[in-house]
């Protein structure tokens, strides 16, 4: 790993033990109680929190790209019972929609129907920048990757799929989902107006990814009801 990721907790720790030497010896020259001490506190949970994040996305990091949400919803599923398994992590611009099908399908099987199955859009950094996708067609070509998957799943037949980007003779996924139509489709998105109203064309779940506080949250998810409005669908949240 990082020799500095692995230093900054015990600097951390030094920090915060460095004091009580002090205050056990008495000094008088120790800063007194006050104020201070809040704007301290709150400057070190500040720091916590980004260092977890950090560490946090330096171990998803280790993971294959394009393939970590099904690995790691394949080590969750036999762990546990009941809970939803919820795949967040593979865009369907990148990976091919009919091999993305069949993985999904699979762990709905393997699951007993408890698949979330999460389409990102994808963020530049990785889908323009790492895998040299072309930012003007990348919405398309996500959508069209999201439909294939959705016909993959409901299709009783084998079928042709001719779109723009993606041109199969020969569609036959196996195996099918447990869920019928399909496991639920959750999109998440950062406020984007187009996918919020697409989401509700289509009868998915808008997940806001709500990282920067509850009053922008509210304003997007604001937005999200009024495009619901003007589509004209069921604003049942559930």
């Amino acid at each position: 790993g990082n020799p500095l990721g692995l230093l900054l907790p015990f600097v951390l720790g030094l920090g915060m033990a460095i004091p009580w030497p002090f205050a056990a010896a008495g000094l008088s020259f120790l800063p007194k109680p006050g104020g201070w001490m809040t704007r301290v506190k709150h400057g070190f949970g500040v720091l916590i929190f980004v260092f977890a994040a950090w560490y946090s996305w330096l171990g998803w990091g280790l993971l294959p790209s394009r393939a970590n949400g099904t690995i790691m919803a394949a080590a969750l599923i036999p762990q546990t019972k009941q809970a939803k398994i919820c795949t967040f992590g593979v865009p369907a611009n990148l990976e091919m929609p009919n091999r993305l099908a069949e993985a999904y399908a699979m762990l709905d099987v393997m699951s007993g129907g408890r698949l979330v199955s999460g389409f990102p859009v994808g963020t530049p950094m990785d889908t323009v920048f790492c895998y040299g996708e072309n930012p003007a067609t990348l919405r398309a070509k996500y959508r069209e990757g999201v439909e294939l998957v959705l016909r993959a799943w409901t299709s009783d037949e084998p079928f042709a799929f001719n779109g723009e980007f993606t041109q199969l003779r020969y569609v036959n996924p196996w195996p099918r989902p447990i869920q019928q139509p399909h496991p639920p489709v959750w999109i998440p998105g950062g406020g984007s107006v187009e996918t919020g109203e697409w989401c509700a064309r289509n009868d998915f779940l808008y997940a806001y990814l709500s990282f920067f506080g509850y009053q922008l949250a509210r304003k997007t998810m604001d937005n999200y009801w009024e495009a619901v409005e003007r589509v004209g669908v069921d604003a049942n949240p559930y």
